[in-house]
């Protein structure tokens, strides 16, 4: 481990109460973490172990379920990718097991609450994604998304589900039929993570160098933005062409597929159609109000070879951050944009939405600003806001949990443990630490 700028906390981890024993206070008597207690929090609860090793944790939209994600039952000296996963869901104010989810061929790599908290997804390292319906836990839905690393977000009505996946493109994919899986968008360059808006119609898509702000909404009936057949494509290597999705870019309408070859191609402008597509009908004004729309790019400050390796919007949606690390030399950031953006109308068959009321058409929109750029030593790869916004939680692979209050010349806190996820709590008053050894921690700050 490299030496630390500042005073690392060592914890005695062991003399850590486990599951409800530590509530001597309820949740709505604690102190949120902020800038102000950041430097002298410790990990108060410690949950019953019933993982091997964690590798995301999150919190319900009202704060009272949690959920990890990992695997178990993984012998000695198995490949960790080959173990099995499994998903624990506990109350957040009792600690008690609410129930686990097993049926997982490879260990489970992201967890989420839809916002209303009657759904909850899972994603295992094979690109098997489950949904299951809360509180019944009755399975509603399974998709197949990519092998390898990825993330997986529900947006803010909870109708729509976005994926990555270990080739980099990103699906959002529509929960209207829980039956089938209906991706409406795949990326056409790649993609390592994304983050819903908690108050707009919003995805963050991280990869090289960037960050986009896409728009995305519920498309409209029959499974499409537009009508695209896919048996008539017609162009480009190979057989078997599968329309994935429809997005807008600019200017720039993007048929998104793949043949049999396992090959992406796209179709880049509207003018081009009638070269690739037979058939195609194509309403104006749906792609305009429900394509997905990439609103907004800022690039990352780091020169190099740059990935936004996590992704996370404040609570009140005015801010985002981002997680790095360059390829090449190892090195870590943490970037935050102050965002404030003119969204398309919302078209007016729309169903309601609790969004904020957009702005004319033709305003000209905000870009996100940099408020704050931090360049650490090591790779970064998780973050989280508090609940006023100003003060981050990240990590990387280091084994140190770090808190820098956004802006700040440098770091604010440090703290050693072998963390591999972390999330904030709702109301700021809990911050959930998965281990490498299977623990899930609540850290916050003490009483009195």
């Amino acid at each position: 481990m490299r030496q630390l700028a500042i005073v690392l906390v060592v914890l005695l981890l062991l003399a850590v109460p486990t599951g409800d024993l530590a509530h001597s206070q309820t949740d709505s008597d604690r102190t949120p973490i902020t800038g102000e207690n950041a430097t002298v929090l410790e990990p108060l609860i410690r949950l019953p172990n019933e993982l091997q090793a964690v590798e995301d944790v999150t919190f319900s939209a009202d704060g009272s379920l949690l959920a990890a994600g990992g695997y178990f039952n993984c012998p000695a000296d198995a490949d960790r990718h080959t173990c099995p996963g499994r998903v624990v869901l506990w109350t957040s104010g009792s600690g008690d097991v609410v129930t686990t989810f097993e049926a997982f061929a490879a260990p489970v790599i992201s967890v989420a609450f839809s916002p209303d908290g009657t759904r909850f997804a899972a994603l295992d390292e094979s690109g098997q994604i489950q949904v299951w319906a809360l509180p019944s836990r009755d399975e509603i839905a399974a998709f197949d998304n990519a092998q390898g690393i990825g993330d997986i977000t529900f947006n803010l009505d909870g109708t729509l589900l976005a994926s990555t996946g270990g080739e980099g493109a990103v699906r959002v994919w529509s929960m209207a039929d829980n039956t089938e899986s209906r991706p409406i968008l795949a990326g056409y360059s790649t993609k390592f993570s994304l983050a819903f808006s908690p108050v707009e119609p919003l995805v963050a898509l991280g990869g090289f160098r960037e960050v986009g702000l896409w728009q995305v909404r519920e498309p409209s009936e029959n499974g499409g933005i537009v009508n695209v057949s896919s048996a008539n494509l017609r162009a480009g290597p190979g057989t078997g062409y599968g329309v994935l999705g429809i997005a807008l870019g600019g200017e720039e309408l993007i048929i998104l597929g793949t043949n049999d070859l396992g090959d992406w191609y796209n179709i880049e402008t509207a003018a081009g159609l009638n070269a690739w597509i037979a058939g195609y009908l194509l309403d104006t004004d749906d792609v305009a109000g429900r394509a997905p729309r990439e609103i907004a790019t800022v690039t990352l400050p780091d020169d190099g070879e740059t990935i936004a390796a996590d992704l996370a919007f404040s609570r009140d949606g005015t801010r985002f951050a981002s997680a790095n690390f360059d390829l090449i030399t190892g090195q870590g950031s943490l970037t935050v944009w102050q965002k404030d953006l003119t969204l398309l109308p919302v078209p007016e068959d729309a169903p309601p939405t609790p969004t904020p009321t957009p702005t004319p058409a033709d305003a000209v929109p905000v870009l996100p600003a940099l408020i704050g750029n931090l360049s650490m030593p090591e790779p970064l790869v998780m973050v989280s806001f508090n609940a006023d916004g100003n003060l981050l939680a990240y990590a990387g692979e280091d084994d140190v949990l770090r808190l820098w209050i956004v802006g700040a010349g440098a770091e604010l806190a440090a703290y050693e443990t072998p963390l591999r996820t972390l999330d904030f709590s709702p109301d700021g008053t809990w911050l959930a630490a998965g281990l490498g050894d299977g623990t899930v921690e609540l850290w916050g700050a003490p009483a009195g």
